[in-house]
């Protein structure tokens, strides 16, 4: 837990961001007989409104879900493991509806397994009574981030900013085909973005998905926002202690493109190999930051582009605002940039690519009070080139 995650960050000396996850609103079929079912690949199914467990033809379904639906829709259950294309959708009662649909991939049908209708906007909000309730906690607790699931509008990013302090940034996952079709303005809304690639590869083609990583990145990069890529980096590892060579190369390739930064879901959670899955994901990084190409030139006109290009390889950058750091990060510089601040700020910076944070009060400052090595800082519009003491004795106070 977040206490938990506190106490080994005292131990080791050194900030941890945290990111708290909400679930949003869980579309998920109802109970079926026996816990699960087949379905028969070619035959005809019924999704509908009634509460009654179902069996081989027919399971309820979410009025948000069937509401949406009309003929000609596809209707995915499981991850996409099952298939159903909607025929005709009807009434069968006061308020209740039905919507027979041709089994286009059978298999096992599953007690309350996730529903996704790819393409279709469902009314639903993207923030849940539950997720209310988990805010508070994870505000209270202290976490640096809050992941939002189900974002398919800025308005939803902004609906849940209202509910937050300025100290915690809003992650918005992009996992649905509404949120690509506004990803701009959701990216301009959020402090950061996730590629949510589970949800992403049912709700698009597979093949579709390694472009769209790319495109997300490369829009989060140009409006200088942390971009975090998710889900099956090293999915084999949930149940052997060693990877594929094929999801290395996912790993490594995600970094090359750009991102901030790669996050493990099953493997760390649920699998059997959590400690090996973490060990080989940091050796993946650390092995891709030697390889980082030069940051791309000609991004925009500003003082930490200038910043960037005197610094070179020879000089860190250092600064003492989350927004300069952020600017400075997003110009993927070859050089180190360190970043000066509070406990709190050092935990959000964790995320920014590129970036060291220091906490003032930390035991990372030692050492450099009385460095006379080179620096080029970035404070308040000004470019300076100082020792590192210098720069601490002359801007601290603004942190």
């Amino acid at each position: 837990d977040i206490r938990t995650i506190r106490e080994v960050e005292a131990l080791v000396g050194r900030r941890v961001g945290i990111i708290g996850d909400l679930q949003g609103p869980k579309l998920r079929c109802g109970m079926v007989q026996g816990a699960e079912v087949v379905v028969e690949t070619g035959s005809t199914f019924v999704f509908d409104s009634r509460a009654s467990p179902g069996d081989a033809t027919r399971v309820q379904l979410p009025s948000a879900v069937l509401d949406a639906l009309e003929p000609g829709h596809v209707v995915l259950v499981d991850d996409g493991l099952l298939r159903f294309q909607v025929r005709n959708v009807s009434k069968i009662g006061e308020g209740e509806k039905s919507a027979e649909c041709w089994i286009q991939h059978g298999g096992i049908l599953r007690s309350r397994k996730g529903v996704h209708v790819p393409g279709v906007a469902l009314t639903v909000s993207a923030l849940t009574p539950k997720d209310k309730n988990d805010l508070d906690v994870l505000v209270q607790g202290g976490v640096d981030w809050i992941a939002m699931s189900f974002v398919q509008t800025a308005a939803d990013v902004e609906g849940v900013r209202a509910l937050l302090p300025d100290t915690v940034g809003v992650i918005s996952k992009i996992e649905t085909r509404q949120a690509l079709s506004n990803l701009d303005e959701i990216i301009q809304a959020s402090d950061g973005v996730m590629v949510a690639r589970g949800d992403l590869g049912v709700e698009c083609a597979p093949e579709k998905v390694p472009f769209l990583q790319k495109d997300i990145i490369s829009r989060s990069i140009f409006r200088g926002k942390p971009v975090i890529v998710a889900t099956q980096m090293l999915e084999s590892m949930v149940r052997l202690p060693v990877p594929t060579r094929a999801e290395c190369t996912d790993v490594v390739n995600a970094v090359l493109d750009g991102c901030d930064a790669v996050m493990l879901s099953a493997e760390s959670a649920a699998g059997s190999f959590p400690h090996e899955a973490i060990s080989m994901q940091a050796a993946l990084l650390r092995e891709a930051a030697c390889q980082l190409p030069e940051a791309p030139n000609g991004v925009d006109r500003t003082v930490a582009q200038a910043a960037v290009l005197v610094a070179g390889d020879a000089l860190p950058l250092a600064c003492f605002q989350f927004e300069v750091a952020q600017s400075l990060s997003r110009l993927r510089p070859s050089t180190e940039i360190i970043f000066v601040t509070d406990s709190s700020g050092a935990r959000k910076a964790t995320l920014l690519r590129g970036v060291t944070p220091l906490d003032v009060g930390g035991s990372s400052m030692a050492g450099l009070w009385d460095s006379p090595k080179l620096c080029v800082v970035v404070h308040q519009d000004q470019l300076l080139v100082q020792p590192v003491s210098s720069a601490l004795q002359h801007h601290l106070p603004t942190v």
